[in-house]
Parts: structure tokens; sequence; C-alpha cells
């Protein structure tokens, strides 16, 4: 009787051991995957702008042109991009020079043609872009409306990439409610792609 109690307390501690090691495994598993999918997350521009310039060109010179709004996507990591939106309306984005001189006469500003015409001073920095809003006509569109998408997304560009006649145009997520209830398909994107004409 003896034997057959110190024979199950045995297994009894063997079968505590094997849980207490599955349950330490199962938390550093988990405890490794989200810290990975943070890590993916929280990513900084600075690194996503340096990883989409490893998939294009930043020459200022092949900024101008006219480009067409083709659609808007998302990054995490500025090497993948998923979650491809088609923009339905037409917008083009003309831009005469790359970057916009100080003493701006009006002529070197970016104009983005929708419902309403819009100008953009730009600055540039390698590929760091920074467009400011300097302008635009005013006729009332009601939201939700593709034409606040692609004004907000150009009013908080970040950096860009050519790549063939692609150019692919970086911003942090939008996560002002207020503002993304204008929108229609920004919500969750942080890329807006054009396609030269």
């Amino acid at each position: 009787m003896n034997s057959i109690k110190k024979y199950f307390a045995g297994v009894q501690k063997h079968i505590h051991i094997t849980i207490c090691v599955f349950f330490a495994f199962l938390f550093f598993s988990c405890q490794n995957k989200n810290d990975a999918s943070q890590q993916s997350d929280t990513l900084s521009d600075d690194v996503i702008l340096n990883n989409l310039s490893e998939n294009g060109k930043f020459d200022p010179k092949l900024l101008i042109g006219e480009w067409n709004a083709v659609a808007f996507a998302y990054t995490t990591d500025g090497k993948k991009i998923s979650d491809r939106a088609t923009i339905k309306s037409n917008f083009i984005l003309r831009i005469p020079i790359a970057h916009t001189p100080i003493n701006d006469d009006g002529t070197g500003r970016w104009t983005l043609a929708a419902k309403n015409t819009y100008m953009f001073i730009s600055s540039l920095d390698g590929n760091l872009i920074e467009l400011m809003p300097k302008g635009s006509t005013y006729i009332h569109i009601d939201p939700p409306d593709e034409e606040y998408d692609i004004t907000i997304a150009l009013s908080s560009a970040h950096s860009y990439v050519i790549n063939d006649d692609e150019m692919i145009i970086y911003f942090p997520i939008i996560e002002d409610e207020y503002l993304l209830s204008y929108c229609t398909i920004i919500k969750n994107k942080n890329l807006v792609i054009f396609q030269k004409r």
C-alpha cells in the first residue's frame, strides 16, 4: 500500500512538473509573438522610410509631371504593401517643380485637381517630403468623399519613393475619428499611390 502511494506521488509530481513546463513554454511563446507583433506595429516612420527607399528612387526630378491617384494601401514595415484599395474618383496631381521656392509666386505649387483645386507648397529632404496646403477653391462636398481622403493624405505626407511609373507617398496612419468621418477609404491606410500619366 505504501509503495502504491509513493508511486502515485511520484507520478503526480511528474505531472505537475510537466504542466508547469508546458505553461511556461506557452507563456513565453505567446509573449514572443506579442513582442514581434508590437514591434512590427510600432516601427518608426524613419524605419519605414528607409525600407521604402530600398524599393525605388527618390530623385526629385522624377516627381515632375502629372500623376493619377490610383490607390490607398498599408505597410507595416515599408517592404510589404497590402490592403490596396482603389481610388474611384479622378484626381490628378500636377508637379511643376519638385521643391517650392521660398519666394513662391504660385507657379511652383503642387496642384491637386479634384472637384476643388488644392495647392501645396513642397519641401524635400532626400525622400522626406512635406506638403503644406496653400490655397484652394471651395465647392462644398458632403462627407464622406474620397476628396477628403486624398487631401488629408497629402497634407500628412512624410516620405515618398518612385518605382517605375508609380509614386508612393507614405503618411502616418490617421487616427482622428473626426477627420476619418469625412473620409471613405483612408482608415487603417498609410500609403497613397499615384501613377504617372
